[in-house]
Formats: structure tokens, sequence, C-alpha cells
């Protein structure tokens, strides 16, 4: 059996170059084939691309990337190896969203001027927050339409879904969902999303840590720490004998 293909789909407002260090890092952790990235906004818009990158991977969605998966009817139209989404957006209203993004860009702030911060992860966290505002003054219609859109997504429905359905076409697709106890956003499962996705075999986790480096945007700026509390072996990926320094 082959080494695995790695498709790792951003989250709201970040932009395919902001993905680069947590690709890079998927592929010195882990024994795959080839790491495919695609941003939430070019997923959403064109969705053929996303089920080409997506296409026999090993699916990593970040934040409300499932609404991107969801639109393409991936779990409907091509076959995947495994499912993880990273702090996976849940229902809440606008004025929640936005006041989780406000509270990201003062606490990363916070983050910056700790002694204790890595000055690469410094770096990383200063650049890939330049490039989500980037993002969004460059679109910003795209992103006020889509906010609502976000707001009534379920993260973990849409994980179930897609099982479910890998699942009658007899495939034992592995799926997980990962909330963070640090998130800025406070995302968790409703009750029902919850007992429904058990019982239908999705695993559904939290994952703690430093709230200095494991909170919603973490896995993008300190992606080689975050990766390790994650348990991608769940599905499917497997670790490197010699890890980078």
């Amino acid at each position: 059996m082959g080494k695995p293909c790695v498709a790792v789909i951003g989250g709201y407002s970040v932009p395919e170059q902001s993905m680069g260090l947590l690709a890079e890092a998927i592929d010195g952790l882990y024994r795959v084939d080839d790491v495919r990235t695609i941003s939430f906004r070019n997923g959403l818009q064109d969705p053929d691309r996303l089920r080409r990158v997506a296409k026999g991977a090993v699916v990593i969605g970040h934040s409300a990337a499932m609404l991107a998966l969801d639109e393409a009817q991936l779990g409907h139209t091509i076959k995947l190896k495994g499912l993880m989404t990273v702090d996976g957006a849940e229902p809440m209203s606008v004025p929640r969203l936005v006041r989780g993004g406000m509270r990201i860009t003062s606490n990363e702030k916070r983050i910056m001027k700790l002694r204790s911060t890595p000055s690469g992860v410094r770096a990383a966290m200063s650049e890939q927050s330049a490039a989500a505002q980037r993002e969004v003054l460059r679109h910003p219609s795209f992103h006020a339409r889509v906010m609502p859109r976000i707001a009534r997504l379920s993260s973990v429905r849409s994980v179930t879904m897609a099982h479910g359905i890998r699942r009658l076409d007899g495939q034992n697709l592995p799926a997980v969902c990962l909330k963070f106890d640090n998130s800025e956003f406070g995302f968790q499962a409703s009750g029902q999303d919850a007992l429904d996705a058990q019982a239908e075999g999705v695993r559904l986790d939290t994952v703690g840590g430093d709230p200095n480096r494991v909170t919603h945007n973490a896995l993008l700026w300190n992606p080689y720490h975050v990766l390790g509390m994650l348990g991608v072996q769940r599905i499917g990926l497997e670790r490197r004998d010699r890890l980078p320094i």
C-alpha cells in the first residue's frame, strides 16, 4: 500500500500562501506522497479544483473548510482516504463569529509580545495575520457574503454525513472532529450533532495544551507543535522515523 496524499483546506480568510508552513510540517513529520493545499475562498469558488485536490486524499479541513467541502459534495462525488476537521465551525450568530475574529487578533498580538514565544513562531504568526488581512481587503464582498453561511455551518454534521455516505458505499472512512479548548471561537458540537456523530462512528475529541501555543489559528503558525497533538494517525498518516529538529 503506497503512501497517502494529504489535502489541506484552509479556513476563512486564509490565503494559500499562508498554508506553506503547514504543508511543510505535514511532509516533514509524516510518510506522505504529496501535500496539496487549497484556500477556503478558492475551494468555494472553484469546486472542480477542490474535488481534484481532495480526490483519493486524506483531507484535513481547518475552521470553516467544511462549508467548501459540503458545497463541492465531496462525500457524494469522490473517494477520500480519511477526513479530519481542526477546530471546525459550529452554528453561532454572525456577531459571535466577528467577536471571535477580534479575539484572535488581540490574542495573537499578546502572544507575539511574550518573551517565551520563539522567533520563528512570532514571524509566522505576524506573516499569517497580515496575509489574512490582505485577503479580506482584496475580496471584501466574498467574505461578507459567506459569513452568514459559516454561521449556519455544523462541521460535525458535515463530517458525519460524509462518513455515512462512504460507509454505505462500503468504505471504512476514518473521520475525526477536533475542537480546541483554547479556541477564540469556542466552537462546540451541539448535543444532537455529537450523538449522531458518535453513533455513526465519527471520533469527537477536544485538544487542550498551552493557551499560548494552541489556539484557533495555531495550526498555521505553530504546525509542528499542534500536529503532534492531533492524533492524525487515526486518519491514516504514519510518522516518519526521523523527525525534523
